[in-house]
């Protein structure tokens, strides 16, 4: 199958988090930069897919204080 440019895929994520991410300079010392996105495996195919063209939308369930960090990321 070759890919037209016309692609649109819907992704499915049960399990929808957020991933966190920290730099340290030494080991022990507190971080000096954090970065915080969203994920979850069909919410990470789907940023790739967006990244290469495709249109891609990511569907998954959200609630709570985490859903709404995720909602505004």
């Amino acid at each position: 199958m070759r890919y037209n440019g016309n692609m649109e895929v819907c992704t499915l994520t049960l399990n929808p988090c957020l991933d966190r991410t920290l730099w340290v300079g030494e080991f022990g010392e507190p971080p000096a930069r954090e970065e915080v996105q969203t994920g979850g495996k069909g919410v990470n195919v789907a940023r790739v897919l967006s990244a290469l063209g495709a249109q891609a939308l990511a569907v998954c369930p959200l609630g709570g204080e985490t859903g709404k960090q995720f909602l505004r990321l």
